[in-house]
């Protein structure tokens, strides 16, 4: 018996630790990408001027692999440089709440 209420509070723990720690997670890779991304974007602009180049996306994508070790983006999203800024097809940013926002707190 004892050990059947060491199951059930161990469950409900899990229950509630569980989406709280993909949220930690979710929030830490979005906020490394997004890092990653502004310090892309300061190089490659630093590069542009410094070497007085216009950019092109294949330029981008050159320099992107010739100068960055590693990936950007945690979840392996598409790296762009579009209308002056770093993107990310995973962590976009936009103005305006989500379209899933139905304006309530999120669970954490």
């Amino acid at each position: 018996m004892e050990l059947l209420v060491v199951i059930v509070i161990t469950c409900i723990l899990l229950v509630i630790a569980v989406p709280s720690i993909n949220g930690i997670i979710e929030a830490t890779e979005k906020k490394a990408c997004e890092e990653s991304r502004l310090q892309l974007e300061r190089i490659y602009e630093t590069h542009l001027v410094t070497e007085d180049i216009d950019h092109s996306e294949t330029f981008f994508q050159d320099f992107k692999s010739n100068r960055i070790d590693g990936e950007i983006c945690p979840e392996k999203g598409e790296i762009r440089y579009i209308e002056n800024e770093v993107v990310c097809s995973v962590h976009h940013d936009h103005d305006g709440p989500e379209e899933n926002d139905n304006g309530e707190v999120p669970y954490l």
